[in-house]
């Protein structure tokens, strides 16, 4: 969970949007997984730990992007 409000750190500055962000990414990154995990036979808490990292490093480049941290 600290992860995916790290993720929305780099790209939200107020409070209200990290929440929303992290919500959102959440949801998006556990249908990813588990999509993932079905498609390649891969166990379901790792393959969405993967797209946690994912996620966490777009962010921080889409953060480096827009100018923030």
């Amino acid at each position: 969970m600290h992860r995916r409000r790290l993720s929305c750190l780099c790209v939200c500055l107020r409070l209200f949007c990290v929440t929303l962000c992290s919500v959102i990414l959440s949801v998006i990154c556990a249908v990813i997984g588990i999509l993932l995990s079905i498609l390649a036979g891969t166990p379901v808490g790792s393959t969405i730990v993967a797209a946690d990292m994912a996620a966490f490093f777009i962010s921080c480049v889409a953060g480096r992007m827009m100018g923030r941290r």
